[in-house]
């Protein structure tokens, strides 16, 4: 019997027989250990397989967290856009026609105004008064009267559109006088500030 070695000294499980031409009888090789020859070409062969798994998982588990993340940004964006449309349309235009004089109004004083409101749409007369007085953020008018008043000075002239969510909101009011969702246009000169 005849015992190779090899230099990695690895158990090897392949045994051949041969015959030898000169003799007539049969010698028995067996391999106890392998050779490093066969099994690099094997390793290398496997390594080349488990890359190439593990570059497909890879791109997989790469494109399989980015379909989502790109589908909720293109959504969020959407989102945001809708709502900088929405802050648009739920911020008063004020154009001030006259400057006043003296100091500024604040919240927590009480105003005597002259006003007209007509609905933004047709211009149609909702309410007008003179020497209307009130309380500046107390609740007394409409959240967008509030902030329309805001800021002027005595003998000041202003005109404001109101939208909806800052005027009477969702629901018609005074029978229909106003409809659901009307944003207001109101003029509004400032009197006296008490």
């Amino acid at each position: 019997m005849l015992v190779c070695f090899s230099r990695s000294l690895r158990p090897m499980t392949m045994i051949s027989r041969s015959r030898s031409r000169s003799s007539s009888r049969t010698t028995t090789t067996t391999k106890l250990w392998k050779d490093d020859d066969d099994d690099d070409a094997k390793s290398k062969n496997k390594r080349y397989v488990f890359n190439k798994r593990r570059s497909v998982l890879l791109l997989l588990s790469t494109v399989t967290v980015l379909v989502p993340v790109i589908a909720t940004t293109e959504a969020a964006l959407a989102i945001e856009e809708e709502e900088e449309e929405e802050e648009e349309e739920e911020e008063l235009k004020v154009e001030d026609i006259k400057i006043g004089r003296e100091r500024e109004v604040q919240e927590g004083d009480v105003v005597s105004v002259n006003y007209r409101i007509e609905l933004a749409k047709d211009l149609s007369l909702v309410d007008s008064a003179k020497f209307f007085v009130f309380g500046v953020g107390t609740g007394e008018v409409i959240k967008g009267f509030d902030l329309a008043v805001m800021g002027m000075r005595v003998g000041g002239v202003r005109e404001v559109v109101i939208p909806a969510s800052l005027g009477y909101g969702y629901k018609d009011v005074g029978k229909g006088k106003i409809p659901s969702g009307s944003a207001l246009k109101i003029r509004v000169e400032l009197i006296q500030i008490k």
